[in-house]
């Protein structure tokens, strides 16, 4: 009603209101206004982004909070987060002009903890820009941050983990995070409190696990079992997710599968292969997959039901996550006892199957499946009838390097 009366320009108007309680009602309507997209669009069209900036940079505590949570709303479009890191606005106390960015992250640094929060929540909706998260990182965004992770209550605590989950995208970043002291307190509260914060936590040390130091680091945190922890019940799909995704990066480490494994992840993972939600079921797969890596882990896949799983999964034509589970298999056969088990529960005609159809990365996987399933006679003979050999000789003729070096 508000937006169909014309009311934007209105709103946006009294931004520059002389009166604080009428700038702080004006930014906190255009804030809940600019959860609709067109919204947002005209907001900006109408210079409201520059007004609110100017308003976390000069205003009261209780202005920059409610111009902060405004601009994260703001920030959902993606051509608002290029325009509020653009914009520059006077800073009156410093003489000086700034940008969005450094606006924004003096806030979450000298701000009372709402104002701090705020800031936090726009920093995480910028970062989803990856231009963006460089420069969050250069404008010294992520020390700020990792203090509220020591300093706020947990919905600060979550706000700052969801931002720095998001800067961590950025690959420096995650060198960069770890630094400021990051992991401890991620882990902290992955331990300890409400369920969307430990979820927050999963998410920020997926990215995270993705650099090697910091694989090293997690466990050393103590990190693992609480993310084991959110594989179960208690947690939501999004968190489900993060937590396997955060265990199959750890597990890209030798010694991290060994320690993951003891925390009697392999049980939790396996169950989640029949989780309804594909995104769960792939991020599952793919832990066991790279914990499957170690001969011992691969025992307590397949005494779980883990290798029966997979094979329903990568025979079903429609599955989303064949590939991930195809590569699974290629580990699981490394072991003599699974390769006659992958051979028995017919697995060995969609593997061939994705030699014509799959993309070059699972044609690459393919090829190393066989390469694992021929080492049984048995398993040999219906390779062969399924017809692999001539399927092999074409991605050796004509396939990208990797495929053509594992055919």
């Amino acid at each position: 009603m508000i937006v169909a009366c014309g009311g934007l320009p209105r709103l946006v108007g009294l931004l520059s209101s002389p009166s604080e309680r009428v700038r702080r009602t004006a930014a906190g309507a255009l804030g809940k206004l600019a959860l609709d997209e067109p919204s947002r669009v005209e907001i900006a069209r109408l210079r409201g982004i520059y007004k609110l900036l100017y308003m976390v940079a000069n205003g009261s505590e209780d202005e920059r909070e409610t111009a902060a949570n405004a601009l994260t709303n703001l920030a959902r479009n993606d051509r608002n987060r290029q325009i509020i890191a653009e914009d520059s606005v006077e800073v009156v106390r410093k003489g000086t002009k700034e940008k969005g960015i450094p606006i924004i992250v003096g806030l979450t640094d000298d701000g009372l903890d709402p104002g701090r929060v705020a800031g936090a929540k726009c920093i995480a909706n910028l970062a989803c820009n990856s231009g963006l998260q460089e420069e969050v990182a250069r404008s010294s965004g992520i020390p700020p941050l990792v203090r509220i992770l020591h300093e706020s209550e947990f919905g600060g605590k979550e706000s700052a983990a969801g931002a720095l989950g998001n800067l961590a995208c950025n690959d420096d970043n995650k060198v960069l995070v770890a630094e400021a002291g990051g992991i401890e307190p991620l882990v902290s509260l992955l331990q300890d409190g409400p369920i969307s914060g430990r979820e927050s936590a999963a998410g920020a040390l997926w990215n995270l696990a993705m650099n090697e130091d910091n694989r090293v680091a997690i466990p050393q945190a103590d990190g693992i079992r609480p993310l084991v922890e959110l594989l179960g019940d208690i947690s939501t799909e999004a968190g489900k997710e993060a937590s396997a995704v955060c265990l199959w990066n750890l597990a890209c480490n030798a010694d991290n599968r060994v320690l993951i494994a003891a925390e009697s992840a392999i049980p939790a993972l396996v169950r989640l292969l029949s989780h309804g939600e594909s995104k769960v079921r792939k991020a599952a797969c793919g832990a066991l997959g790279k914990l499957a890596l170690l001969g011992e882990n691969r025992k307590e896949i397949h005494r779980h039901q883990g290798t029966a799983r997979m094979m329903e999964m990568v025979k079903d034509p429609h599955g989303t996550e064949r590939e991930v589970v195809l590569s699974a298999l290629t580990n699981l056969a490394l072991s003599s006892h699974l390769r006659t088990a992958i051979g028995n529960a017919g697995g060995v005609p969609p593997i061939v199957e994705f030699l014509s159809t799959g993309t070059p990365a699972a044609q690459a996987s393919a090829s190393n499946a066989i390469a694992n399933l021929v080492c049984n006679a048995q398993v040999k003979d219906k390779i062969m009838e399924q017809g692999a050999i001539p399927l092999l000789m074409v991605l050796l003729r004509g396939a990208p390097e990797a495929t053509a070096a594992a055919a």
